[in-house]
């Protein structure tokens, strides 16, 4: 299962819905995300250059709330929920490789 599907059915099952809004970005695309506001008009969305952005890789992707009109809304806690589970499943990883390395004798 891919990230951004785990990420939507952790969030429906607390009547929470994601809608993903981009996923994989090509070189083009981001190169123009990042000239905004630096030498292209609007407003800077984001920090990374085109090898530095996970989504060029097919690791990343951006998502909002899938109600028109609140796409955005974090008044019940929708986006830190979803930070929280980020963070989580980091640790999860970070604990498994631990268990791991204890395994092999090597931590």
């Amino acid at each position: 299962m891919r990230k951004s599907e785990d990420a939507s059915a952790v969030m429906q099952k607390k009547n929470m819905n994601l809608l993903i809004t981009e996923t994989w970005r090509t070189k083009d695309e981001q190169d123009a995300l990042f000239a905004k506001d630096r030498t292209a008009p609007g407003s800077i969305v984001t920090n990374c250059k085109y090898s530095q952005s996970a989504h060029c890789w097919g690791v990343a992707f951006d998502f909002c709330r899938n109600i028109k009109g609140s796409e955005y809304t974090n008044e019940d806690g929708f986006f830190n929920i979803i930070g929280l589970l980020q963070h989580y499943n980091k640790w999860l990883k970070y604990i498994k490789m631990i268990k791991i390395l204890k395994i092999l004798h090597i931590f």
